[in-house]
Protein backbone atom coordinates (compact mmCIF):
# COMPACT_ATOMS: atom_id res chain seq x y z
CA UNK A 1 0.00 0.00 0.00
CA UNK A 2 1.05 3.34 -0.77
CA UNK A 3 0.63 6.81 1.73
CA UNK A 4 -2.65 7.77 0.82
CA UNK A 5 -4.82 10.60 1.36
CA UNK A 6 -8.38 10.45 2.30
CA UNK A 7 -10.10 14.15 0.68
CA UNK A 8 -11.61 16.30 2.20
CA UNK A 9 -10.19 14.78 5.61
CA UNK A 10 -6.72 16.06 5.95
CA UNK A 11 -6.26 12.25 7.55
CA UNK A 12 -3.83 9.80 5.74
CA UNK A 13 -3.41 6.13 6.16
CA UNK A 14 -0.75 4.03 5.69
CA UNK A 15 1.19 0.79 6.58
CA UNK A 16 3.64 0.76 9.61
CA UNK A 17 6.06 0.07 6.90
CA UNK A 18 5.28 2.97 4.59
CA UNK A 19 7.22 6.17 4.58
CA UNK A 20 5.38 8.92 6.19
CA UNK A 21 5.42 12.07 3.47
CA UNK A 22 6.17 15.13 4.87
CA UNK A 23 6.02 17.79 1.86
CA UNK A 24 2.63 19.39 1.29
CA UNK A 25 0.93 18.24 4.15
CA UNK A 26 -1.00 20.58 6.47
CA UNK A 27 -0.09 21.17 10.41
CA UNK A 28 -2.67 18.98 12.34
CA UNK A 29 -2.85 16.19 9.99
CA UNK A 30 -3.71 12.53 10.69
CA UNK A 31 -2.56 9.45 9.70
CA UNK A 32 -3.63 6.05 10.99
CA UNK A 33 -1.07 2.35 10.30
CA UNK A 34 -3.64 0.66 9.18
CA UNK A 35 -1.90 -2.34 9.99
CA UNK A 36 -1.01 -1.46 13.72
CA UNK A 37 -4.33 1.26 14.38
CA UNK A 38 -1.42 3.48 15.31
CA UNK A 39 -2.49 7.48 15.03
CA UNK A 40 -0.39 10.18 14.12
CA UNK A 41 -0.51 13.93 14.20
CA UNK A 42 1.53 16.33 11.32
CA UNK A 43 2.89 18.72 13.67
CA UNK A 44 4.43 20.76 10.71
CA UNK A 45 7.59 19.43 10.17
CA UNK A 46 7.38 15.91 11.41
CA UNK A 47 5.11 12.85 12.28
CA UNK A 48 4.14 12.39 16.29
CA UNK A 49 2.47 9.81 17.93
CA UNK A 50 -0.76 10.64 19.00
CA UNK A 51 -1.97 10.03 22.39
CA UNK A 52 -5.35 7.99 22.00
CA UNK A 53 -7.58 5.94 24.95
CA UNK A 54 -6.67 8.05 27.56
CA UNK A 55 -8.80 9.38 30.51
CA UNK A 56 -7.56 11.83 32.65
CA UNK A 57 -9.69 12.61 36.29
CA UNK A 58 -8.79 15.95 37.67
CA UNK A 59 -6.68 18.10 36.19
CA UNK A 60 -2.94 17.01 34.45
CA UNK A 61 -0.16 16.69 37.25
CA UNK A 62 2.20 19.74 37.73
CA UNK A 63 5.62 19.46 37.70
CA UNK A 64 6.85 20.68 40.99
CA UNK A 65 10.31 21.84 42.05
CA UNK A 66 11.13 22.10 45.88
CA UNK A 67 15.03 22.35 45.41
CA UNK A 68 17.19 22.42 42.73
CA UNK A 69 21.01 21.97 43.65
CA UNK A 70 20.72 23.30 46.78
CA UNK A 71 24.30 23.51 48.70
CA UNK A 72 23.27 25.33 51.37
CA UNK A 73 20.35 25.08 53.87
CA UNK A 74 17.43 27.01 52.66
CA UNK A 75 13.60 26.96 52.34
CA UNK A 76 13.63 26.08 48.59
CA UNK A 77 10.56 27.35 46.62
CA UNK A 78 6.97 26.58 48.49
CA UNK A 79 4.17 24.79 46.65
CA UNK A 80 0.89 27.03 46.61
CA UNK A 81 -1.84 25.18 45.09
CA UNK A 82 -5.56 26.51 44.20
CA UNK A 83 -7.29 23.32 44.88
CA UNK A 84 -6.40 20.37 47.08
CA UNK A 85 -3.70 18.53 45.54
CA UNK A 86 -1.45 15.25 46.55
CA UNK A 87 2.15 16.05 45.71
CA UNK A 88 4.73 13.42 45.32
CA UNK A 89 8.25 14.37 45.43
CA UNK A 90 11.14 12.67 45.10
CA UNK A 91 14.80 13.76 46.72
CA UNK A 92 18.01 13.10 45.12
CA UNK A 93 21.41 14.77 44.82
CA UNK A 94 25.44 14.30 45.28
CA UNK A 95 25.42 15.32 48.96
CA UNK A 96 26.72 12.60 51.28
CA UNK A 97 24.31 13.69 54.03
CA UNK A 98 21.31 15.93 54.46
CA UNK A 99 18.18 16.52 56.76
CA UNK A 100 14.86 17.35 54.70
CA UNK A 101 12.58 18.98 56.99
CA UNK A 102 8.56 18.99 55.48
CA UNK A 103 6.77 22.06 56.52
CA UNK A 104 3.02 23.55 55.48
CA UNK A 105 1.79 27.28 55.95
CA UNK A 106 -1.53 28.61 56.33
CA UNK A 107 -3.10 31.64 55.41
CA UNK A 108 -1.28 33.83 57.97
CA UNK A 109 2.20 31.75 56.43
CA UNK A 110 3.81 29.98 59.88
CA UNK A 111 5.42 27.14 58.48
CA UNK A 112 4.88 24.09 60.93
CA UNK A 113 6.21 20.38 60.38
CA UNK A 114 4.16 18.45 58.20
CA UNK A 115 3.79 14.37 57.77
CA UNK A 116 4.25 13.01 54.47
CA UNK A 117 4.36 9.11 53.54
CA UNK A 118 8.03 7.41 52.03
CA UNK A 119 6.36 5.79 49.19
CA UNK A 120 6.59 2.16 49.27
CA UNK A 121 6.72 1.73 52.54
CA UNK A 122 4.12 -0.68 53.76
CA UNK A 123 3.60 0.43 57.28
CA UNK A 124 2.66 3.94 56.02
CA UNK A 125 4.74 5.77 58.77
CA UNK A 126 4.28 9.57 58.53
CA UNK A 127 7.51 11.80 58.99
CA UNK A 128 8.28 14.95 59.42
CA UNK A 129 11.61 14.91 58.16
CA UNK A 130 14.35 12.72 56.84
CA UNK A 131 18.14 12.26 55.75
CA UNK A 132 17.05 9.98 53.47
CA UNK A 133 17.46 10.38 49.30
CA UNK A 134 20.83 10.56 46.97
CA UNK A 135 21.61 9.91 42.92
CA UNK A 136 22.66 6.20 44.06
CA UNK A 137 19.25 5.72 46.03
CA UNK A 138 16.45 8.44 45.70
CA UNK A 139 13.75 8.64 48.16
CA UNK A 140 10.38 9.58 47.52
CA UNK A 141 7.42 10.68 49.50
CA UNK A 142 3.70 11.59 49.19
CA UNK A 143 1.92 14.55 50.84
CA UNK A 144 -1.54 16.13 50.80
CA UNK A 145 -1.98 19.53 50.40
CA UNK A 146 -4.98 21.45 51.36
CA UNK A 147 -6.05 24.49 48.74
CA UNK A 148 -4.19 27.62 49.39
CA UNK A 149 -1.88 26.35 51.62
CA UNK A 150 2.06 26.28 51.19
CA UNK A 151 4.10 23.26 51.16
CA UNK A 152 7.80 23.13 51.44
CA UNK A 153 10.70 21.07 51.79
CA UNK A 154 13.47 22.81 54.04
CA UNK A 155 16.56 22.01 53.65
CA UNK A 156 18.10 21.97 57.73
CA UNK A 157 21.40 20.71 57.08
CA UNK A 158 23.66 19.48 53.86
CA UNK A 159 27.07 18.42 53.24
CA UNK A 160 29.35 17.17 50.74
CA UNK A 161 27.16 17.96 47.54
CA UNK A 162 23.93 19.20 46.35
CA UNK A 163 20.20 18.31 46.79
CA UNK A 164 17.57 17.93 44.60
CA UNK A 165 13.93 17.80 45.20
CA UNK A 166 11.15 17.32 42.82
CA UNK A 167 8.04 15.83 41.58
CA UNK A 168 4.09 15.67 40.54
CA UNK A 169 1.10 17.18 42.41
CA UNK A 170 -2.09 15.50 41.13
CA UNK A 171 -5.95 16.85 42.36
CA UNK A 172 -7.36 14.72 44.77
Amino acid sequence: MAFRFKIYSRHYECLSTDIKLIDGVENGSTCTEIDTGDEFVFSGTSWVPKIVNTKLNGSLANVVTLQSNAVATGNGTAYTPESPMTLTFEISGTSTSRTIVFELAGPKGVYVAHPAIKVGDATYTAVTNTTLGNDTTPASYEVDIPANYSFRARVSAIAGGDVDIAGWAVAQ
